[in-house]
């Protein structure tokens, strides 16, 4: 038997999706702190552009280019996948599956994979939950993830297109894709509630729907006309709403919270929420939904939280994404919402002293040199020597 432990990682390193991110970030910290050698077995997805992956680069080809001892028996082997994903096969030491999911439990499909499993790591106590509810009955770890608080800082400078597109007004901002789950409609709305034309305020939108870009953009421009006819007020009196149509780097991404005043996502679920803690580790006030991942770090304390009701999902959204059926997710209290957003634009020293806490809490609880001293005492947990 071979005396040093050894770790196989399986996940998508080079992809642009919260896996990658993941992966990516897990292993920058891990490696350097383990005695773990550790080895990359890379899994795209991904059929875009390719990504520019900066300073991993190195450290993941490195990764990907070591070699599996000849036996097996020291071997742990992580699935940082989705659990379709995941397999075992005789001989190595551990399998472990590290997922996440954003509703009240899991797809039907996921059940078997993660039973066989040796162990289960997720990140938040929502999803320890979820998944025992689900029938899950491995043991569950749970290893948080973290945020770059170098990256994502107060000191950085905005992005000089969109400050210069806010021109001096009270700037809420958001990021995500363009779906149910992300709840864009409860946002459009909360906000026209919340401020007319006359308030200085914008709303300024990072999203994107599907590609190409050109049809994203165009798809995303029908649906706020949409959800401006329906919302039932003067629409020569809504304030304004700034679309971001170009393509924001990686690299310049952390820019993007230092070009806005506030960030705000209802989403109706999330395994983590990479976005919220960005914006939290940016130091401005956070606006989120009271359930699911991003609670294990969103406190009354150092962000906004606002109230909701679990709700069935709804049959066209199962069509659409069979993941969710016989699920249900967090439908938000909209006018909660649109009291919160008056709030922060009104109130901007208390918001301003939130921003504060919260970047406070991202630098000493939530960054991923945390996360993977976590990680690495879980995985010797494991593996059998704690």
């Amino acid at each position: 038997m071979n005396t040093n432990p050894f770790l196989l990682w399986f996940g998508a390193a080079t992809d642009p999706s919260g896996y990658g991110e993941v992966t990516r970030n897990y292993l920058r910290c891990l490696n350097p702190i383990t005695n773990f050698d550790v080895k990359l077995q890379n899994r795209t997805f991904w059929h875009g552009a390719k990504l520019d992956i900066g300073d991993n680069l190195k450290l993941i080809t490195d990764l990907a280019k070591k070699q599996l001892p000849p036996e097996l028996d020291n071997v742990v082997a992580l699935f940082n996948l989705t659990p379709e994903n995941w397999f075992v096969q005789s001989q190595v030491r551990r399998f472990i599956g590290m997922t996440t999911f954003e509703t009240d439990g899991i797809p039907s499909h996921w059940l078997m994979p993660m039973r066989s499993m040796d162990a289960i790591i997720t990140y938040t106590d929502f999803n320890r939950q979820t998944f025992s509810n689900s029938g899950v009955n491995r043991p569950i770890h749970i290893v948080p993830h973290g945020v770059d608080v170098e990256r994502f800082s107060p000191f950085n400078p905005p992005i000089g297109s969109i400050r210069d597109a806010v021109a001096g007004r009270f700037a809420f901002g958001s990021n995500f894709d363009w779906t149910e789950r992300k709840n864009p409609k409860a946002l459009l709305n909360a906000y026209y509630r919340a401020f007319t034309k006359s308030d200085d305020v914008v709303l300024v939108l990072k999203v994107y729907h599907q590609h190409p870009i050109h049809e994203s953009v165009d798809n995303v421009r029908k649906n706020i006309s949409e959800i401006k006819r329906e919302c039932g007020m003067d629409q020569n009196n809504l304030p304004p709403v700034i679309l971001i149509n170009d393509i924001i780097s990686s690299k310049d991404m952390p820019l993007f919270y230092s070009s806005i005043d506030a960030y705000v996502l209802p989403s109706r679920g999330e395994g983590w929420s990479l976005t919220h803690s960005e914006a939290m580790a940016t130091g401005i006030p956070t606006i989120g939904t009271n359930w699911s991942g991003n609670t294990e770090f969103m406190t009354n304390e150092n962000s906004y939280l606002v109230d909701y009701k679990l709700e069935k999902i709804k049959d066209e959204e199962v069509k659409a994404i069979p993941h969710y059926a016989k699920q249900s997710w967090a439908s938000i209290n909209t006018e909660a919402l649109s009291s919160v957003m008056r709030r922060v634009y009104e109130k901007q020293d208390e918001a301003k002293a939130k921003g504060k806490q919260a970047r406070n809490d991202m630098v000493k609880k939530w960054t991923w040199d945390h996360a993977a001293k976590k990680l690495d005492a879980v995985l010797h947990e494991i593996y059998g020597e704690v």
